[in-house]
């Protein structure tokens, strides 16, 4: 089913203000277009930097103003919060940016790029019950697009579906057949396909959480619980062990801990087609402590003041707001490089290279794609802690550089603030007013069906509620 992105923004409005330094005017923007050496044909696979093509007048304002930048059609081309264009498929597509008032636009014909050479592999294994990202490589040109492929199966063999740039095939029953894979002016390629039931039934840790001294050692194969299909022999089981952050506690492919420094870590283990993880808290050394250092109210930074925000703090590279709640919150989306960019729509349950159809009630973290992008301890945070959110924090509907709209999120506890951007969702629907859709990794039952959960809010309302995984959606990632 096609999926659209509607992004709403409401009408331009006149604001008035009164300033700190009443000799600061507000400049306004005389034009904008495109320059005459702007490109109108692009292959498919490029990117394209816009932005460089874009003139803003008076040049003395040009970089100082904020500019939005829209695709008519995602499917063709999309374009980032920085002006640059990704060309994805054969097509016209506008290329929109808006500024103040003003706005240029540009039609781009997307050409189509044969591919000549590509690499499948010979045999390829997936368990029954799992779905994976069939793999394809070699592609020449390269980072031409793969929608054209075509697939042929014997033995009333499963063929694969194409979703966000990649195939997948999804393992409903032991079957062996052979798969044959066509494109363009490539050469046909055969694939000896395997659907397997997993060597585990159930693998999980027992206790599901361990505590060590900086310094010491600690073994987790005792802890872990590996239940073998029927026939299966446990000893011949391989188990693939890894830690979510390295600078707290290491583990090698025996199960052994070593902690490293005081902190938490993720320990997963992976086993025929299971996964498992426990989390590994490690403590200071005795005596080795930093005791904790006094608030200093002439620091902006640490207020004693709770209408007095903090700048925001850093983990593994990106930024969160400590909101005083269970969890810190992220200061961007997923795949954003602003609070003001939607970032990544996402499907809940997708990752890079795989997609989750199991039944717990959390998304496992190995599908978790705020794991995945933001690495470390980050991650999706649950519906209750979205209701934690909603709950504990005052929210004020803004627009942001005259044109951005969404909610100031601003905690009652500590009164730090983050900024949700109403960025729509990937559906069929028409929305007649800007909204915004954020996932949860929470997941609700009713009967025989599964629905995730998210939250949804506009300028009047905010609400949790369970949506349809194959929907696309924003994601604000948090910290433990």
């Amino acid at each position: 089913m096609k999926k659209i992105l509607y992004l709403f923004f409401p009408l331009l409005t006149a604001l008035c203000c009164s300033c700190a330094k009443p000799d600061v005017e507000y400049v306004k923007i005389e034009e904008m277009y495109f320059n005459q050496a702007v490109p109108t044909f692009v292959d498919e696979g490029q990117e394209v930097n816009l932005s460089s093509y874009l003139m803003i007048l008076p040049v003395t304002v040009a970089d100082t103003v904020s500019v939005t930048w829209n695709s008519s059609n995602e499917e063709i081309a999309t374009v980032n919060a920085n002006g640059r264009v990704q060309a994805l498929r054969e097509g016209n597509v506008t290329i929109t940016a808006n500024a103040q008032d003003k706005f240029a636009s540009l039609t781009l014909r997307i050409d189509k790029v044969k591919i000549t050479e590509f690499t499948i592999p010979a045999k390829f294994e997936v368990y029954v019950g799992s779905k994976a990202k069939f793999p394809i490589t070699d592609v020449s040109p390269k980072g031409t697009p793969l929608y054209r492929f075509k697939w042929e199966a014997d033995n009333d063999g499963k063929k694969p579906t194409y979703s966000e740039g990649n195939w997948y095939l999804k393992a409903d029953e032991e079957r062996e057949y052979t798969l044959t894979a066509s494109v363009d002016d490539a050469e046909d390629a055969k694939c000896q396909v395997k659907f397997v039931k997993p060597s585990v039934n159930t693998l999980a840790f027992n206790p599901a959480s361990a505590t060590v001294e900086e310094g010491s050692s600690l073994s987790l194969v005792s802890s872990l619980q590996v239940n073998p299909t029927e026939g299966v022999d446990a000893d011949t089981i391989k188990v693939i062990w890894s830690s979510s952050k390295e600078s707290v506690a290491t583990i090698d492919q025996n199960g052994k801990v070593q902690a490293i420094a005081a902190g938490k870590a993720t320990i997963t283990a992976k086993a025929g087609g299971k996964t498992a993880t426990c989390t590994v808290t490690v403590t200071a050394k005795p005596g080795t402590e930093t005791p904790d250092t006094p608030i200093d109210p002439s620091d902006p930074e640490k207020p004693e003041d709770p209408d007095v925000p903090v700048k925001p703090s850093n983990a593994n590279g990106h930024a969160f707001v400590d909101l005083g709640l269970s969890v810190k919150w992220a200061t961007m989306n997923v795949g954003a490089n602003s609070p003001e960019d939607p970032g990544r729509f996402i499907s809940w349950g997708w990752t890079s290279d795989s997609y989750y159809s199991g039944t717990d009630k959390t998304l496992p973290l190995e599908y978790d794609v705020a794991h995945e992008a933001f690495g470390g301890d980050w991650r999706m945070p649950t519906i209750e802690e979205i209701k934690e959110l909603k709950d504990n924090c005052s929210w004020t509907w803004i627009t942001k550089d005259r044109v951005t709209v969404g909610y100031e999120v601003k905690s009652k506890i500590n009164g730090n603030s983050i900024f949700l951007l109403a960025a729509g969702i990937v559906d069929d629907l028409v929305h007649s007013e800007p909204c915004g859709y954020y996932w949860s990794s929470s997941i609700s039952t009713f009967g025989q069906s599964s629905y995730a959960q998210g939250l949804k809010f506009t300028s009047g309302a905010t609400e949790t509620l369970n949506i349809s995984s194959d929907h696309g959606l924003t994601i604000r990632p948090v910290l433990p």
